[in-house]
């Protein structure tokens, strides 16, 4: 049996404990939300582009996943139980985006692309471009909730990976067409205010 001063006074109503949840929450400033945040794309200036960003209205980005870092690690044993070393720093993968279907972000990414390695062979001796000459940047802005504090993630080194195919699909007349690119990168910096 518990002694009278661990139970509870008064039974809780169902759901008040979530609502003030809520409220408390809604308060804080420093708590981010996953609808608020910009992409902006800087190109290379070989390649003739601009840079374009989501702030500016040039393209809508429904998601994306800011990369994140991981440690490689090797197991040695000398002697006892086996440990992990760690032996280099990797990321997560590539950066994914999901956008709203834009023929302008269609043409774009597709003339970086073209860009790297020209379809026409002939004039280019089958050759791809310089790595410096087709690498540019991703700057991927989180705000917070009164949208005053930020958190960065400026991509180095990014260049166009994979620009998914638009699926075309007479039974879904309701839905809007969207566009996935992949973007390869070398590094990230984490940049907050």
């Amino acid at each position: 049996m518990f002694p009278q001063s661990f139970l509870p006074k008064r039974k809780p109503e169902p759901g008040k404990s979530f609502n003030n949840l809520q409220k408390s929450t809604r308060k804080r400033s420093d708590l981010y939300h996953k609808h608020t945040f910009d992409v902006e794309i800087t190109p290379t200036t070989n390649t003739g582009l601009t840079q374009i960003s989501t702030a500016n209205g040039d393209f809508v980005v429904l998601s994306c996943t800011a990369p994140g870092r991981q440690i490689r690690t090797e197991e040695k044993a000398i002697w006892g139980p086996v440990y992990n070393v760690p032996s280099e720093r990797i990321y997560s993968g590539d950066f994914e985006m999901t956008c709203h279907y834009n023929k302008a972000l269609h043409n774009y990414v597709n003339k970086w692309m073209n860009f790297i390695k020209n379809p026409d062979a002939v004039a280019t001796n089958d050759r791809v471009q310089y790595y410096d000459d087709i690498v540019g940047g991703i700057k991927v802005t989180m705000y917070n909730a009164s949208l005053t504090n930020t958190i960065v993630y400026d991509l180095k080194d990014c260049f166009p990976l994979t620009l998914s195919g638009v699926e075309l699909n007479a039974g879904s007349q309701n839905e809007l067409q969207t566009l996935s690119i992949s973007w390869s990168f070398r590094d990230f910096d984490i940049i907050t205010d």
